[in-house]
């Protein structure tokens, strides 16, 4: 049986250029407050079919602005190990890679974990949770996309609420963040299954009262 538990709801920014990268953490600061983790996605236009807008110097510069906020980027891009240290070095709590463009995972659990960064390991929507399990010993925390890395705004995949279960079920003691499609409904499928957290950004950054937005999800996931 799956044990219940409450969802987290954290933003996550997904922007194409710097003053919609600030909007969007100014807003994500007076909707959760300090102390909140802002999620960033980092596409480079191959593995993430979007291309975002920030690099490690940006976002150094960004941390440093706002010590009052801790930061987690999800890197979408081919070959994260010629760029992890440089992203380690910016200052962020937590970095997820991507299972499919990772050859040396160990490094990277590694380099992260030396450094006092929480190694997370990304899951695209058609590969099975099974591959989780394969290392275990590595990660604590993984992150299923509901959505192909890509443009913010896509409806979910239906698939990563068995997924979920799947992994709640073998992996009882880890951290299972969940990313695409989260609305009301979908939130709360996300936390029935058993995620510990789902990034949301467009449907709260989208909406005329982003903090309603924010509110409708955090009473869904209960």
């Amino acid at each position: 049986m799956i044990e219940l538990r409450r969802m987290e709801i954290l933003p996550v920014i997904n922007c194409d250029s710097e003053a919609c990268f600030r909007d969007r953490l100014g807003a994500a600061k007076r909707i959760f407050g300090p102390g909140k983790t802002v999620h960033i996605d980092v596409s480079d236009g191959i593995f993430g079919k979007s291309d975002t807008w920030i690099n490690p110097p940006e976002l150094k510069s960004i941390i440093s602005e706002n010590t009052d906020t801790d930061f987690a980027v999800h890197l979408m891009i081919e070959g994260p190990e010629d760029t992890i240290k440089r992203w380690i070095d910016t200052g962020v709590k937590e970095i997820a890679v991507h299972y499919e463009c990772v050859e040396d995972i160990g490094y990277i659990s590694e380099s992260c974990l030396k450094a006092g960064v929480r190694p997370v390991l990304a899951l695209n929507p058609d590969t099975p949770s099974e591959v989780a399990l394969q290392y275990k010993e590595f990660f604590s925390r993984f992150l299923l996309l509901a959505v192909n890395p890509g443009p913010a705004g896509q409806p979910m995949d239906w698939e990563v609420i068995p997924k979920i279960k799947e992994l709640r079920e073998s992996l009882p003691d880890a951290t299972i963040e969940v990313d695409g499609g989260v609305v009301p409904e979908t939130a709360r499928l996300m936390s029935e299954a058993g995620a510990d957290i789902a990034v949301a950004g467009t449907y709260i950054f989208a909406d005329e009262s982003p903090e309603k937005a924010y509110l409708r999800l955090l009473e869904a996931a209960k």
